[in-house]
């Protein structure tokens, strides 16, 4: 049976909590100081607590009061926003969405983003580009793109470029079990793995700059036979067994499992690859807010 409550008992907690007075309180919510203190009492009847202590200079919650303003204020936040994301939706103001995010990046968990945010704003056009990441910050830079997703972006100098960390992902090298028996359950030395026919994606890319500086702190020169820019051809030319391949981990979690990959092991550290996002301050709607927020469910 669904839980019944009074939202505007909670309101009126919320900004007596903010004010700390029941006459500010009061003023703010234009109605009577009695009428405030009378709900803020329901309240505490219906939660069975004290939510405030009196003062000589006014009132402070509790410390039931304040665990209760932290997820009251969560509610107001989203509340306001959800407000917000109506009126624009309804003023015609947003009608599309530009996503930036190359192939490699986007395959393991972007399409299910799409799909949420689509239920959710069926109404809202998404365009998706695939371009160079050094070309994809300009067209942030320019507004043509509200968002890029991609590999460890750094900061920029433009203060108004937001650059956030979204998750972190494992790199890895596998290859189809049995092309390379004897690379396989064995950490290599790095002139050994150096030697393997490697498949990386293409330099153009984020990811392969992040590579290829990590390997050079070991004194390794990857020299790839094959670059590309599909997760999922570089899985398919694994699978015929053309090389050893770089791919983030949980890409290719089944295949693990089920023993068609093995992992071939370079002596180094694991190669952690962080998730960015990129957009400009001034450009952040409510829109782009959202859909940073089910980017950031759907990707952990």
């Amino acid at each position: 049976m669904a839980q019944v409550y009074d939202l505007n008992q909670y309101n009126i907690f919320y900004i007596t909590a903010q004010s700390k007075s029941f006459s500010k309180a009061a003023e703010k919510l234009n109605i009577t100081q009695p009428a405030v203190s009378y709900s803020i009492k329901k309240l505490e009847e219906s939660l069975n607590t004290k939510l405030f202590d009196r003062t000589s200079s006014g009132i402070k919650l509790t410390h039931a009061g304040k665990t209760l303003f932290y997820y009251v204020e969560k509610s107001h936040v989203s509340i306001l926003s959800g407000i917000k994301v109506i009126k624009e939706l309804n003023s015609g103001e947003i009608n599309e969405l530009n996503i930036g995010v190359p192939t490699h990046v986007g395959t393991y968990f972007f399409t299910t983003c799409i799909s949420v945010f689509n239920k959710k704003y069926p109404n809202i056009k998404v365009n998706i580009v695939d371009k160079k990441t050094s070309e994809m910050i300009e067209m942030i830079q320019s507004k043509e793109l509200d968002l890029l997703i991609d590999t460890d972006l750094a900061k920029m100098d433009d203060n108004n470029l937001v650059v956030k960390k979204i998750r972190e992902f494992t790199g890895i090298f596998v290859a189809k079990k049995g092309v390379f028996p004897d690379y396989e359950n064995k950490t290599l030395l790095s002139k050994e793995f150096a030697k393997l026919p490697i498949i990386l994606p293409s330099q153009d890319t984020r990811t392969r700059k992040v590579i290829d500086s990590f390997f050079r702190r070991y004194n390794i020169a990857l020299n790839p036979i094959i670059e590309n820019n599909s997760s999922p051809i570089g899985k398919k030319l694994i699978e015929k067994g053309l090389g050893v391949g770089w791919m983030i981990d949980e890409f290719v979690k089944e295949e693990l499992q089920t023993s068609e990959f093995v992992e071939i092991k370079p002596a180094v550290e694991q190669l952690k690859i962080s998730l960015s996002i990129m957009y400009q301050q001034e450009n952040l709607n409510s829109i782009i807010q959202d859909f940073i927020k089910i980017l950031k469910n759907e990707s952990n």
